[in-house]
């Protein structure tokens, strides 16, 4: 998502050992909040269920879901299946899989706004991003107060350069309580798109200080503080490289970065 990214990140995988070129060369990174839905499952498949997740393990997820789907005595059973099949799916980049589970419960009329919001991050990692808006809209028209409806809003917006809409969004998502880290970074993206790399700083220093900052939230704190100037705090933060040239190297990279819209990768 970076202009001139690519020949870099090959230039500097050996360089900069314990950092992920992922994370921190790839883009600045929206972050998004969790939802779930109902849950219906069985006192033997429970504990397995507990074990994939605990391991990160969403193929052997997408196993046990297809095999709880299949053996649905319900559609209120059926629909959870779906929607835990469509998560799983998104989890592992298959985004297309996601919609042909989770759509013919929103065919139907059955689906609650999860289903939508689903479908919209569904469309986004597609880049489909007029239908990840119309799904998101409709989410919302099924609840106005959720802070996951709100926070994708802002998402959408961000990604087609709405930045004012993406604000107010990220903000009203914020007023109904969504998670304080997931919404600051958010807004920092803003700050970052914008050009207002001290603002992002001043929003993420104190969650990365706290303890609080992923790999997301450090992968923007990073290049903020590379692109305003603040090599000292940058090099403070950086503190898995190895040595003082591997942090000059990632610093020069971010520092040559030009941020742009998702949509335009």
């Amino acid at each position: 998502m970076f202009k001139h990214c690519s020949c870099a990140v090959k230039h500097c995988s050996c360089a900069v050992k314990h950092c992920s070129c992922a994370v921190l060369l790839s883009m600045v990174l929206l972050v998004q909040g969790c939802t779930t839905t109902g849950q219906v499952v069985s006192d033997v498949d429970t504990p397995n269920e507990a074990l994939l997740q605990a391991a990160g393990n969403h193929a052997g997820l997408i196993e046990l879901y297809k095999k709880r789907l299949i053996d649905a005595g319900s559609k209120q059973e059926s629909d959870v299946y779906r929607y835990q099949l469509g998560q799983a799916y998104l989890a592992v980049s298959d985004p297309e899989s996601t919609l042909f589970y989770v759509q013919p419960v929103t065919d139907e009329g059955r689906g609650n706004e999860t289903f939508w919001l689903l479908q919209s991050r569904a469309y986004m990692a597609l880049n489909d991003q007029e239908k990840a808006l119309e799904t998101a809209e409709t989410a919302l028209t099924i609840q106005k107060e959720s802070p996951f409806v709100h926070n994708q809003l802002g998402q959408v917006y961000a990604r087609t350069g709405e930045y004012a809409q993406a604000r107010l969004a990220f903000t009203r998502a914020r007023m109904l309580m969504l998670d304080d880290v997931v919404v600051k970074n958010n807004l920092a993206l803003m700050d970052i798109l914008e050009g207002d790399y001290d603002s992002a700083v001043m929003r993420l220093l104190p969650l990365y200080n706290a303890g609080q900052a992923d790999d997301t939230v450090r992968a923007n704190l990073l290049l903020a503080l590379v692109r305003s100037g603040r090599f000292e705090e940058f090099n403070a933060v950086l503190n898995a490289a190895d040595t003082k040239e591997e942090r000059m190297v990632l610093y020069s990279i971010l520092a040559a970065m030009e941020p742009i819209l998702p949509a335009e990768e």
